[in-house]
């Protein structure tokens, strides 16, 4: 049918449109709005609420709404208050970004990564030397991983990610969205092992176990069990929260 078109933050170019009689879904097993406007508590509509350590505080939002986003200034230890359980092996993570210097080095946006393993987890980082994000999904071996890359869009701007880690065969099938259009991805070495029924771990956001910091500003973080379709990206992505 007729696509909707997408209207989101002012002054920003949508490229996308919402398939008529598609609805915004609802994140089934995190969200995280970052709408508290001050403390270290992340308040979760969905999930485990989240603790803060540092960072620089609330900022201007996706939304274009004041303390509606959280800049974690390259410093930031987040975390889920508990393990996250995803009985799933296909799971949606969708993001706001925005850094004003993304080629600055390398750091982790989120991840669910535990202190002691690192199987059956996911990562989404930037690789500052080559101007690359990087999608990351380990499987049951450590060592072995399914990776895409892109390209690091533009600074200073707010930017929406979605990405589906479909992890159901080896090595798996990463999809990834920018601003509500699929993007051509580079595949790296693609060694993960069988299947990834994905770990129970706390989300790490802005770091990874207390290293490897986001320089940049999160906001409306939510992961999905299942794998979202075209138009429901573009629908979360219309309505940043």
């Amino acid at each position: 049918g007729q696509g909707i078109p997408i209207f989101g933050p002012p002054g920003s170019a949508f490229a996308a449109s919402v398939p008529a009689g598609v609805s915004e879904p609802t994140a089934d097993i995190l969200w995280y709005k970052f709408n508290e406007g001050s403390g270290t508590t992340l308040t979760a509509d969905v999930g485990p609420n989240g603790t803060t350590s540092a960072g620089t505080g609330y900022v201007t939002g996706a939304d274009s709404v004041a303390t509606h986003a959280f800049d974690f200034g390259g410093d930031c230890t987040a975390l889920s208050s508990s393990s996250v359980t995803y009985g799933v092996n296909i799971i949606t993570v969708c993001f706001w970004a925005k850094n004003t210097a993304w080629e600055t080095g390398d750091g982790t946006i989120l991840s669910s990564k535990s202190d002691t393993t690192t199987s059956d987890t996911w990562r989404i980082e930037t690789v500052g030397s080559d101007d690359l994000l990087r999608f990351m999904n380990q499987g049951t071996t450590a060592g072995q991983y399914n990776v895409v890359t892109i390209p690091i869009p533009s600074n200073n701007t707010w930017h929406h990610f979605a990405v589906v880690f479909n992890a159901s065969t080896a090595p798996g099938v990463t999809t990834v969205y920018l601003n509500g259009v699929a993007q051509s991805v580079t595949q790296g070495d693609a060694l993960k092992d069988g299947t990834s029924n994905f770990a129970a771990n706390a989300i790490r956001i802005g770091n990874l176990s207390g290293s490897s910091f986001f320089n940049g500003s999160l906001d409306d973080v939510r992961i999905y069990a299942s794998a979202l379709s075209a138009g429901q990206v573009g629908a979360v992505y219309a309505n940043p929260e």
